[in-house]
């Protein structure tokens, strides 16, 4: 038979915590009663009778009648007990549950958890996430209880970091704040919700209600052909990492600095192909977004260099920082026509393959490393065969260097 008391919980403190002990089939669960105890006040180690008169009367006459209320009693387990006992049915537990689950506390301990080495987030940052529920709470106020989350409110929310004229978002980065946080609210849903017993308290995530707006893609400023070997053939006081990045990644098909910065020596030792999942994709697509680039001596001139740079400044945003600044002084030593950052040396690949060397856009796309949705029911079927990769790659390459290869001909 399930039985109720009241206890004092961890009486080795001076203020002690007052819970409701559940027990049945020989276990224990406890519900907080968010009341606290001075330790000279217990008798004989037990919670006196005007305490409880005076704090716990209401709830202990409560969840004493809804543990005799359950029928088949002995058919529950210990969890289910407790749940009935202190959400009672199940609107009852609804609308308790959005009455007490502070979100930003969940939140806080759910992100703390988070391993981005095995969590399937990886790729985002925990500060990604800190960030959205800083915007949150500027807009609900510190504490969120889950009945103000509400499809109407989260819209309102969403509008609210676009148009505040204080400091407003750029569509993209809402977005972003946006998934952050609708992705913590379904792991809430996971860690309360029980489909097997039919207890789903939490029905629908309001922010996936929401669909935010797209934002129009603004096409970048490309430098010229010229001017990308002009940033090859550099030699002036600023040469140095910048300049082997952006040459690295142009050459590896707009590899991306994290891809490259952890995979770097593993390819030189390897030193025939250089083969990766995208980090930034792979746990988003089937195929893991794994690719297969060939090391050819171009490229693995400015591997070299980078992982020589790379033991210099060791860390992986400080070293970004020392390239990015060093692609400024690219730009401005050279006079480039238009603003570069290391990420122009990706866009410049897709162009200079399509517009100088007219290769179709599915192995430009397939070079970049990019989903297709198009043909992943056919990919099933195929094994990946990095010819077209390696032709795009050479193409570009050549494209490149033809200067150099008219020179030695003259």
């Amino acid at each position: 038979m399930a039985t109720l008391k009241i206890i004092a919980h961890n009486t080795s403190q001076r203020s002690i915590l007052v819970n409701f002990r559940i027990t049945h089939k020989r276990k224990h669960r406890l519900i907080n009663s968010k009341k606290y105890i001075d330790r000279d006040e217990l008798v004989n180690g037990e919670v006196p009778l005007d305490f409880i008169l005076s704090y716990l009367s209401d709830d202990y006459k409560l969840y004493k009648s809804r543990l005799d209320g359950i029928s088949n009693i002995e058919r529950l387990e210990i969890d289910e007990v407790k749940r009935i006992v202190e959400f009672g049915d199940q609107e009852d537990r609804r609308a308790t549950i959005k009455e007490t689950i502070d979100f930003c506390k969940f939140y806080s301990d759910r992100i703390s958890s988070f391993n981005l080495k095995s969590d399937k987030r990886e790729g985002n940052t925990i500060s990604g996430y800190e960030t959205a529920i800083k915007k949150l709470k500027e807009y609900f106020g510190e504490e969120i209880l889950l009945k103000q989350l509400t499809t109407k409110s989260v819209k309102s929310w969403y509008n609210w970091m676009i148009d505040n004229q204080e400091s407003p978002l750029r569509i993209d980065t809402a977005r972003l704040y946006h998934s952050r946080v609708s992705k913590v609210y379904n792991d809430l849903m996971t860690s309360v919700n029980d489909p097997d017993r039919d207890y789903m308290p939490l029905l629908y995530n309001p922010f996936d209600s929401v669909k935010p707006s797209k934002e129009r893609r603004k096409k970048r400023p490309l430098i010229s052909l010229e001017e990308v070997r002009m940033i090859r053939d550099y030699q002036g006081e600023n040469i140095g990492a910048g300049r082997s990045f952006f040459m690295l990644s142009l050459y590896m098909c707009g590899a991306n600095y994290a891809d490259i910065f952890d995979n770097c020596e593993k390819w030189l030792k390897n030193g025939v192909r250089a083969e990766y999942e995208r980090r930034k994709t792979r746990n988003k697509r089937d195929d893991f977004a794994f690719i297969s680039i060939k090391l050819l001596p171009e490229v693995v001139f400015y591997l070299k260099e980078f992982v020589w740079y790379k033991n210099i400044y060791k860390k992986k945003v400080k070293y970004y920082d020392r390239i990015s600044l060093e692609v400024g002084y690219l730009e401005r030593d050279l006079k480039l026509s238009v603003h570069i950052v290391p990420y122009t040396a990706r866009y410049m690949f897709s162009n200079i393959a399509s517009d100088q060397c007219d290769i179709q856009d599915d192995y430009i796309s397939r070079a970049m490393n990019h989903k297709r949705p198009e043909f992943s029911e056919t990919s099933g079927y195929l094994h990946n065969h990095w010819r077209k990769i390696d032709e795009a790659q050479q193409a570009v390459i050549n494209k490149v260097n033809e200067d150099l290869i008219t020179l030695e001909t003259n």
